[in-house]
């Protein structure tokens, strides 16, 4: 979330004031662009558009064209609609970027595939030589909707449609920036229904929940170690339904671990399961005996497999769980 910076002891304080608040009294720039292209070391900016907003009321918004040196592929122009002689007649992105930077300053910066559409701010800002948010805090919608949430599709469109967004994107900046705006506060609705909740907490967690940290490691050892022991784990798994406040907890009788999934005995479901770990928000040790071989007499019997011991208080179930 970091980048060069001119004043970088002033952005270093910034960053940490913006973590340290509450998120409902920050300001958020949702913000959209619009390319000529895929590739951000050879298409230009074509669109930029922010919403900014403040406990989730809208108290600003920006939209212009910029005139790109580069034409739009077939493909780009296609999707955004945009045709280059609309492009020849916009401001160069240097004098855009003059009037859209305050929209910007001293907000959380929140975009679908956020740090792709980074790559391609910096790059501009590169070419025209001039400054803009070197260290933001990026709240980046996608990576949340894959780790705190579990729709069956990330694309913006359908998270704003899991959330009850009315709004559909646009495939232009301003209206795609105005629904990721909406999906930031739907989102937040569902994390932090109380409003207490801190930036720094939220993206902590998100970084967290990424594949390979500390915790996703842990994870793994535990799940290996309770196969080796032949015993059982309790999982906290995401359901289809809900954000990461739902995960809901079933005892599994794990016997492999290979790539993102783990696969096991369900004593929940009374069958075999295949877990996604990416929506696994936590594992304790189990309380039962168990190894593959209880889960195959127990598949040809109809039976649950293990001694019997105390399952867990019950805990609030989901539908459409692993």
């Amino acid at each position: 979330m970091s980048g060069g910076s001119s004043r970088p002891n002033a952005q270093s304080a910034d960053v940490a004031a913006l973590r340290a608040a509450r998120w409902r009294d920050v300001p958020i720039a949702s913000f959209d662009l619009e390319m000529t292209g895929l590739d951000p070391k050879h298409d230009r900016v074509c669109e930029l558009a922010v919403v900014r907003s403040v406990g989730g009321r809208v108290v600003d918004t920006f939209e212009e064209l910029v005139r790109a040196p580069v034409a739009s592929t077939d493909e780009a122009r296609t999707i955004h609609g945009i045709d280059d002689d609309a492009l020849a007649a916009a401001r160069p992105f240097a004098e855009v970027w003059g009037d859209a930077r305050a929209r910007f300053e001293g907000a959380i910066l929140a975009s679908h595939n956020a740090w792709f559409d980074l790559d391609f701010l910096r790059a501009e800002l590169e070419h025209a030589a001039v400054p803009g948010p070197f260290e933001p805090v990026v709240f980046d919608t996608l990576l949340a909707a894959r780790r705190l949430f579990a729709f069956p599709r990330n694309n913006l469109s359908e998270v704003a449609h899991r959330l009850g967004v009315p709004d559909a994107p646009g495939h232009r900046a301003l209206a795609d920036a105005r629904v990721t705006h909406q999906v930031v506060v739907g989102m937040l609705d569902a994390l932090d229904p109380h409003g207490d909740l801190t930036v720094g907490a939220l993206l902590d967690l998100i970084d967290a929940l990424a594949p390979n940290t500390p915790l996703r490691l842990a994870q793994r050892v535990t799940l290996r170690d309770a196969i080796a022991s032949k015993r059982t784990v309790y999982l906290a798994y995401q359901s289809a339904s809900g954000p990461v406040g739902s995960a809901s907890e079933r005892e599994v009788g794990p016997w492999r671990v290979d790539g993102g999934a783990v696969q096991g005995f369900c004593f929940l479901r009374g069958t075999d399961r295949v877990f996604k770990m990416d929506r696994v928000r936590s594992i304790r040790p189990g309380g039962r005996s168990f190894s593959a071989s209880d889960g195959v007499a127990a598949r040809k019997q109809g039976a649950v497999p293990g001694d019997g011991a105390a399952a867990p208080p019950a805990v609030a179930r989901a539908p459409d769980e692993g």
